[in-house]
């Protein structure tokens, strides 16, 4: 912004630039950068409008117009051509800074946008939006004779930056993202509003991440007060009808015209206060969920009384449905997820959700059903959730009383059956939503129709989790097919501008999250980091679709081999969900940390986890619960033994084959060849037979090699398998599979591994933006491409001149891990001390220097 500013007022040939930005958006600091960058002596002149200078002609200039002549100020010709001598005489051409325009005289705004277009000024008023632009400024921006900048809010991921700065700790991406959604992106609102959540406890510092506590956020501190002063200006006739949306949430615009809140409903649209619904068009609500709650929590019973019934609506059940799922959603935000479920039964119970709103009001009652989902998912009653939606399909389906319940309020339930009927498993009797009890794996398949859609958003929703069962499966090829469909229909969608209605907030999560596992499964591993990076960047984040996108970024980086920024991307989503967020998520993310902690030698806090586990076992979500298994049987190779860790992935690919999720069962065959369990590798070969992609070629060419015993080609499989981005699996540490190569190969391998990682980390393209974590062969030295690679970092840091405590520290692992790497280092490279080390370093290598 502030190099666009500069640039305009540098330009001779421009009348300045309009400034438009939200109070607090950080647009002044925008403008004092960019009058640093002009010459010393350019003059500043600031022009601010005032209710007592309003009403008089050329009243905002009078400072300027003391200095004229007399004589001139009869016409406003006279005007001009005095205030341009009092401008000129200042040398160059000075910038005038206009404020408060809606209070500044129409003589003044009218002259100062004549001198600005003769050149005689740059011009530059600060405005929050155009509609306050003065008519002879916009004037000058339609012309394209002024530049427009405009101070965007900032994005999720600028919030969190900030905030990290702010508070001295990064934040975990709920956290972030939910301060970023309450304080609209606004610079100062979102510091204001940290404040108040850390004063209050709402945010609190764990293990080195700040996270959202539990609770309510706080209304009585610095952020609800700069709520009640941006509120102080709006109308009589406004605020009350502002008040009457915080009571009742969403409004049906014809209802409100109707009690005469037309004009008012205006202008607190055109101000930014209220918002159309994205469910429905038709209704309106409050722009931002705290001031909702700041508005509510000055008035008493009697005045919400008066307040909803001020509003009328047909029939009156629809807006006490609607409160009741405002205020679900509310409890749910601010992680009390039992008490948000309890509620909504006690509401059910109490006779206030009956069953003939299906039909009423299908919308209301759709989204009430996806909050209480979520609720019980996150409060660890998946199963309940299961049932409950299985119960309410089959009535609407089958139930005389609801036969007429609209086709696509059916389709979206059924979205949600088969959605959650995925993540959650099936019921106790084996029989989920669209299934019979003898339907136990996949090959049943979501409970769908084959029939026309009610709408596009319901096809590619269904359409997505369908291609994830088949990914997952022995059907990638099909897979593979129908998620680039999607892709190419949900960016025809983005092109036309309409896909927020085709895909709302909850659909766009299901969908989302099917692709991730799809692409993940296909080893299309940096489209599904973007996709994750995406989800993390999402307004709404919860913690449930950031711990998603936390583990699917961490799980790559570990795959890739990079266990550092894993755990960047691990730990603060773990923290947060160990507060509040869906248990089998927090399974998988304490499992997917335990390995990385073991890797990174922190054995003590890798046990701890591990121990954990053992009663916080994902069940039901088929990849999470793989996911718990997987990485707790990498940390248990790590910290007993690959025997012991053998065992378990044996068992859990036992598992795998009798639920029929193909892929999973390969990757976890694999993993066990990998830690010695070479009988396993027909097996492994067998498997990978029935699945399509290139990963998995490469995997069997792999097992062929083992059962073969031919060293060469598991050289060759293996850098093939680094090359993909699967570096764990051709690192040197605890891979048995190096027990088939001569020292030329595992040689050749190591070189290739160090190539490889530098090729990736300097093209930007290692999943999980693990770049720069470790120098790359040509940084140092080709040498460095016969060691490991924390082999590789140690070397790197003794040539640094850290001593082995500083490295020690720097690495987080212990002072007798490091001698341990270093005694490797000196034996690999045949030197005996620190100075041999780096002279050898910082020559030319060889071939031959390594035997």
């Amino acid at each position: 912004m502030a190099e666009q500013l500069s640039a305009a007022l540098r330009d001779d040939a421009s009348a300045g630039a309009l400034l438009l930005g939200l109070l607090g958006s950080g647009r002044r600091t925008a403008l004092q950068e960019a009058l640093a960058t002009l010459p010393p002596t350019t003059r500043r002149f600031s022009v601010s409008g005032t209710e007592f200078a309003s009403s008089i002609p050329y009243g905002a200039l009078m400072f300027l117009v003391s200095g004229v002549d007399p004589t001139l100020l009869a016409s406003a010709q006279g005007v001009l051509r005095g205030m341009g001598e009092v401008f000129a005489a200042s040398g160059a051409r000075p910038v005038v800074v206009l404020e408060n325009t809606a209070l500044i005289d129409a003589a003044s705004c009218n002259a100062l946008a004549q001198l600005a277009a003769q050149g005689s000024i740059s011009l530059v008023p600060i405005c929050e939006r155009m509609e306050e632009v003065p008519t002879d400024i916009a004037g000058l921006v339609r012309s394209g004779d002024m530049a427009r900048v405009e101070v965007s809010p900032l994005t999720p991921a600028e919030a969190g930056e900030v905030l990290a700065a702010d508070l001295g700790s990064p934040l975990s991406r709920p956290a972030s993202a939910r301060l970023w959604r309450d304080g609209e992106g606004n610079l100062e609102g979102l510091r204001l509003l940290a404040r108040d959540c850390v004063a209050s406890g709402k945010l609190r510092l764990a293990e080195g991440h700040w996270i959202l506590a539990p609770g309510t956020m706080p209304l009585d501190g610095h952020f609800a007060a700069r709520i009640r002063v941006r509120l102080a200006g709006l109308g009589e006739r406004e605020r009350l009808l502002l008040d009457v949306l915080a009571v009742r949430g969403e409004t049906s615009v014809a209802a409100l015209n109707a009690a005469g809140f037309g004009p008012a409903l205006d202008g607190l649209h055109a101000a930014g206060h209220v918002v159309r619904s994205q469910r429905d068009p038709g209704r309106v609500e409050p722009s931002n969920a705290m001031v909702r709650q700041v508005l509510c929590a000055v008035l008493d019973g009697e005045q919400h009384r008066l307040l909803a019934a001020m509003v009328q609506e047909d029939p009156e059940p629809f807006a006490a449905a609607r409160l009741v799922a405002a205020t679900a959603r509310e409890m749910l935000d601010g992680g009390n997820a039992s008490a948000a479920a309890a509620f909504l039964q006690e509401r059910r119970e109490a006779g206030e959700l009956p069953e003939s709103l299906w039909h009423e009001a299908p919308q209301v009652c759709a989204d009430l059903l996806r909050t209480e989902v979520q609720a019980l998912r996150t409060a660890g009653r998946s199963r309940q959730a299961v049932l409950m939606v299985h119960t309410l399909l089959a009535r609407l389906e089958t139930g005389a009383d609801t036969a007429d319940a609209p086709a696509a309020t059916l389709e979206e339930v059924r979205l949600l059956a088969a959605d959650l009927a995925f993540k959650a498993g099936p019921l106790e009797d084996g029989a989920g939503p669209g299934q019979s009890a003898g339907d136990s794996g996949p090959a049943a398949g979501p409970p769908f129709p084959a029939h026309r859609w009610p709408d596009d958003g319901l096809r590619i929703a269904e359409q997505a989790c369908r291609a994830r069962e088949w990914a997952l499966g022995e059907r990638q090829q099909e897979a593979a097919e129908a998620v680039r469909l999607l892709v190419r229909d949900i960016l025809s969608h983005r092109a036309a501008g309409v896909l927020d209605e085709v895909l709302p907030p909850d659909r766009m999560g299901i969908v989302v999250d099917a692709l991730m596992t799809v692409f993940l499964a296909l080893g299309e591993w940096d489209t599904t980091a973007q996709l994750a990076r995406a989800l993390q960047d999402e307004a709404d984040a919860s913690p449930d679709g950031a711990a998603a996108a936390a583990l699917v970024l961490g799980s790559l980086s570990a795959l890739g081999a990079d266990t550092g920024s894993a755990l960047l991307q691990a730990t603060p989503a773990l923290r947060q969900l160990e507060a509040w967020g869906p248990p089998d998520q927090r399974a998988a993310l304490a499992a997917l940390t335990a390995h990385c902690l073991a890797d990174q030698d922190r054995p003590q806090e890798a046990a701890e986890l591990l121990v954990g586990l053992r009663d916080g076992l994902a069940v039901g979500h088929p990849v999470l619960a793989w996911a718990v298994e997987f990485f707790s049987a990498l940390t248990v190779a790590n910290l007993h033994s690959a025997h012991a860790a053998c065992n378990r992935l044996m068992a859990l690919a036992d598992s795998m084959a009798e639920s029929g999720r193909t892929l999973l069962e390969a990757h976890t065959l694999a993993a066990a060849l990998r830690l010695g369990e070479f009988a396993a590798a027909g097996r492994l070969s067998g498997v990978l037979g029935r699945v399509q992609g290139p990963l998995a070629g490469e995997l069997r060419q792999l097992a062929d090699a083992v059962v073969a015993e031919d060293g060469q080609a598991v050289e060759t499989a293996l850098e093939r398998i680094a090359s993909m981005g699967y570096r764990m699996f051709a690192e040197e540490t605890g891979n048995r599979l190096y027990s088939f190569l001569s020292a030329g190969e595992i040689r050749n391998l190591t070189r290739h591994l160090a190539r490889t990682e530098h090729d990736r980390s300097a093209s930007g393209r290692l999943p999980g933006d693990a770049t720069g974590a470790d120098p790359g062969p040509d940084e140092l030295s080709a040498h460095l491409a016969v060691l490991t690679r924390r082999e590789r970092q140690v070397a790197s840091n003794v040539v640094e001149g850290l001593s082995n405590a500083e490295i020690a520290k720097r690495g987080g692992v212990s002072v007798r891990t490091v001698e341990g790497h270093l005694y490797q280092v000196y034996s690999k490279l045949n030197v005996r001390s620190r100075t041999e080390l780096a002279q050898l370093l910082s020559q030319p290598a060889t071939d031959g220097v390594v035997a």
